[in-house]
């Protein structure tokens, strides 16, 4: 009898022990198709695994734990709950190799102390116009007074307004003050570091005096290619819109073109977060919406007009990759932040649905555009950028799925006058739902609430994609 007991006991506590398991294999099991939202999650956990630790681990951990967990799922793949948690573990692993490879070819190494007055010769990768002066991203010489493993890759300079005027590819030599990069002010604030590390950037600085041009981008060989010459196209088209609009009235101009806001003033900047508009200065999807959608329009309604065209050839797929290229220059164009290279896979993903005939906006595209833009840039994850944009989709999309066919009979039914209060009234949820989905975020990284977005919005976003996109082509 006390050999049942005691098995008795141990086949109880098996199946308790068991129950959490069970509880979450059914869970899994219940989300159906849904599962391969979970991918970009998982993905996401090991890219976040390399940033807990204090320490950097060792090169090989990813590689060696992504072989060790796909070899299960494989030998796995006939029992699903078993095969299910050695993918999750195999993409969480992914993440931490994919982490890993980033900061081993981006990394560079950083300035631990000040330097200078030196006399600083290099190459100009980019150059931002400021309301006072510019700022460089140079790829310097040997800096003189560090040994060759504490060279910086590049090194950012606000020089002044008396400088020689520069473009990408030119060669300068200037006299600067060199400092370490400033790290965060406020525990789990923003990670100047951080961020400018995987940039490759390792010093910032300011100039004694102005900037003097050695060789110009012509002069100089065997550098640049195509990046160079996308930079110089938008610095030029930035230089256009400045000309064209001076002072704030150009920067926010070009911040929704070219992605470049230099010639802001600060308090300009400040009105656009106190008011919760700095979404419209950030190129994302409702710039590449409107872009997207003006180009589809206006060119299938003039292929339309063209009988012989429209008769014999499916216009609207002809349509779809014409935006396709069209919004994929804007992605270039506009510098391929975080927000755009979201908004552009998403955007892109439903002129190809034309293509194939199947149109439809859904989680999976977000969790898609998620994986993507982890793949292209894993450190992106702990960036307020990733997480605010991601954030407000991944909101919206939750609740048009849900109640998407109720608000479209509530706001889209009846006469002129009521369409259009349906008009402000779809503006007004959406800006709360985006609100509540990126507000946490924008606490944590911003200590700043926004009280009155959902008004404002109401307001800015019909006259930004009335007035802005139009008046935004011309000066383009």
């Amino acid at each position: 009898m006390a050999d049942v007991a005691v098995a008795e006991s141990r086949l109880g506590a098996a199946l308790w022990r068991s129950r959490p398991l069970a509880a979450l294999a059914e869970a899994f099991a219940a989300e159906g198709d849904r599962r391969i939202l979970w991918l970009p999650v998982f993905f996401g956990t090991g890219i976040a695994f390399y940033f807990t630790p204090t320490f950097e681990p060792p090169w090989w951990l990813g590689l060696a734990a992504t072989i060790a967990t796909i070899i299960p799922a494989i030998v796995l793949r006939h029992r699903p709950a078993l095969r299910n948690a050695a993918l999750a573990l195999a993409f969480c692993a992914a993440g931490l190799a994919i982490m890993q490879q980033a900061r081993w070819e981006r990394g560079a190494p950083m300035l631990e102390r000040r330097l200078g007055p030196v006399m600083v010769t290099g190459r100009v990768i980019d150059i931002d116009l400021l309301d006072r002066g510019w700022r460089v991203v140079i790829a310097p010489d040997p800096l003189p007074g560090l040994a060759a493993a504490e060279q910086p890759r590049r090194v950012r300079l606000h020089i002044a307004p008396t400088s020689d005027e520069l473009r990408p590819g030119d060669r300068l030599q200037v006299k600067a003050m060199l400092f370490p990069v400033p790290g965060q002010v406020l525990p789990g604030g923003r990670d100047m570091q951080r961020e400018l590390y995987f940039v490759g950037i390792g010093g910032v600085g300011y100039s004694y005096g102005g900037a003097r041009r050695v060789a110009t981008q012509g002069e100089v060989r065997g550098e640049g290619g195509w990046r160079e010459w996308l930079l110089q196209l938008r610095n030029e088209m930035t230089r256009r819109i400045a000309a064209a609009l001076p002072g704030s009235t150009g920067g926010v101009a070009s911040a929704v073109i070219t992605g470049k806001r230099g010639t802001m003033a600060e308090e300009v900047k400040q009105a656009f977060r106190d008011s919760g508009l700095s979404h419209l200065l950030a190129i994302a999807g409702l710039h590449l919406g409107l872009v997207g959608g003006f180009v589809f329009f206006t060119v299938r309604g003039g292929l339309a007009l063209i009988p012989w065209v429209a008769l014999r050839y499916p216009i609207k797929k002809i349509t779809a990759v014409v935006t396709l290229i069209v919004l994929f220059c804007y992605l270039m164009i506009s510098g391929a932040a975080i927000p755009t290279q979201r908004a552009f896979v998403m955007t892109g993903i439903v002129f190809v649905a034309v293509l194939i005939d199947r149109l439809r906006i859904s989680m999976r595209i977000c969790a898609l555009a998620a994986m993507v833009v982890l793949v292209l840039d894993p450190a992106s994850l702990v960036g307020v950028s990733f997480q605010m944009s991601f954030g407000a989709v991944v909101a919206l999309i939750a609740v048009y799925e849900k109640w998407g066919a109720q608000m479209a009979h509530l706001f889209h039914r009846g006469g002129f006058g009521r369409k259009a209060l349906g008009y402000c009234g779809a503006v007004a949820v959406t800006t709360v739902v985006a609100t509540i989905g990126t507000e946490p975020f924008a606490i944590y990284h911003f200590h700043h609430l926004v009280l009155y977005s959902p008004l404002a919005n109401v307001i800015a976003v019909p006259i930004s994609a009335m007035w802005t996109l139009p008046w935004g082509i011309h000066i383009a």
